[in-house]
């Protein structure tokens, strides 16, 4: 999808295996605008996908959204902007107005500007998400940097600042490394 527009519904993007061929495909989004959903982006099967130049924004579920049940579920998300969750009201003590939620699978993000999400601006859920890199974003003005879980995965090169609330990087057990960033949160 090239410049698509998915605004004001209460999910922008569905993607699932209930029709069609099912789980397993790659999906490309590029320029694509997800703004004023409940989610802008919901992956609920073991897709590949591939963003590129993201505006996930205003969303008072969660920008972008990994379901637990989507273990093989792998995204690539390079530049843009994922920004403002919670503009409509949504509550962060409900764990809502997240930026980006990922309960399984594994995802990969560069480049991009994560700011202004009321909640968490990146917020890995469970051990299950392995093998993840978050390098080179700047991580701003959220309730929360980063709240992360999970093994295996490499945070480097960010730049977290104005955040309401330091990032909590994990247990960083698994081979994790957290290194290399500007955190002006702490």
């Amino acid at each position: 999808m090239w410049s698509t527009d998915l605004i004001g519904g209460n999910i922008g993007m569905l993607i699932d295996n209930s029709s069609g061929a099912g789980s397993n495909r790659e999906i490309f989004l590029t320029h694509a605008t997800m703004d004023s959903n409940w989610r802008g982006l919901s992956v609920a099967d073991d897709s590949y996908v591939s963003i590129t130049g993201c505006w996930a924004a205003s969303s008072d579920g969660d920008n972008i959204w990994v379901s637990p049940d989507s273990d093989g579920a792998q995204l690539a998300i390079n530049g843009g902007t994922i920004f403002n969750a919670g503009a409509e009201g949504g509550d962060p003590t409900k764990d809502n107005c997240n930026g980006i939620t990922v309960n399984a699978g594994s995802f990969q993000i560069s480049g991009t500007s994560i700011r202004d999400n009321k909640g968490r601006g990146v917020w890995v859920v469970a051990d299950k998400v392995q093998n993840y890199v978050v390098s080179g974003c700047r991580v701003f003005d959220n309730g929360q940097g980063m709240q992360l879980a999970g093994s295996g995965y490499v945070v480097t090169s960010n730049s977290f600042f104005g955040n309401s609330k330091p990032s909590d990087f994990g247990s960083k057990s698994g081979g994790a490394v957290v290194t290399s960033n500007s955190n002006q949160d702490s």
